[in-house]
């Protein structure tokens, strides 16, 4: 089963300009070869560009996902991922999204499905990524390592306009 980072599905329903294409295709060849699955804390995410519940689930599908539960066990873990994040120096004063996404495909043996791996990797180094780096690295992805890193350093830009990236402030609704 291949647990979705909220970003992927944002991509896809804001038809985001850099990494539609890339999300879209990993989405579907996802669903091609396995369940895909979120959890409350993606759907949490999800729902910030939503009105009401009935938006949200008519636009992602009630079907699409299987909507898997969060395992106490992953809070634990998520818990200890954050320890160490402050002890390297993080500021935040409590546990980040991506530490409960990280520990539940962790304890459950998820595979997941992400274009931001950063934290992952730091913090969860045994889980299965699927990536943009995973994908050009297996040859799946037909666009060349040097168009990928120019997306990927003007993605970062932080003159980027509001709505376009979670760095550069809150998003806009969907």
């Amino acid at each position: 089963m291949i647990l979705v980072d909220s970003n992927v599905i944002i991509d896809v329903l804001s038809e985001d300009a850099i990494w539609l294409a890339w999300s879209e295709a990993a989405l579907i060849d996802a669903a091609d070869h396995d369940e895909i699955a979120i959890n409350p804390i993606i759907y949490a995410e999800l729902a910030s560009g939503f009105t009401t519940v009935a938006d949200l689930d008519g636009k992602v599908g009630v079907d699409t996902f299987r909507r898997l539960a969060l395992p106490y066990d992953a809070g634990f873990v998520a818990g200890r991922a954050f320890v160490e994040y402050r002890r390297r120096g993080g500021l935040r004063t409590s546990p980040l999204p991506d530490f409960y996404i990280g520990a539940h495909a962790a304890v459950a043996g998820l595979k997941l499905l992400t274009r931001d791996p950063r934290r992952y990797t730091s913090y969860f180094p045994k889980i299965a990524l699927i990536t943009p780096d995973a994908w050009i690295d297996d040859n799946i992805f037909t666009i060349s390592r040097s168009s990928i890193d120019v997306d990927l350093n003007s993605y970062f830009r932080v003159d980027r306009p509001v709505g376009q990236h979670r760095r550069a402030g809150r998003r806009e609704p969907l």
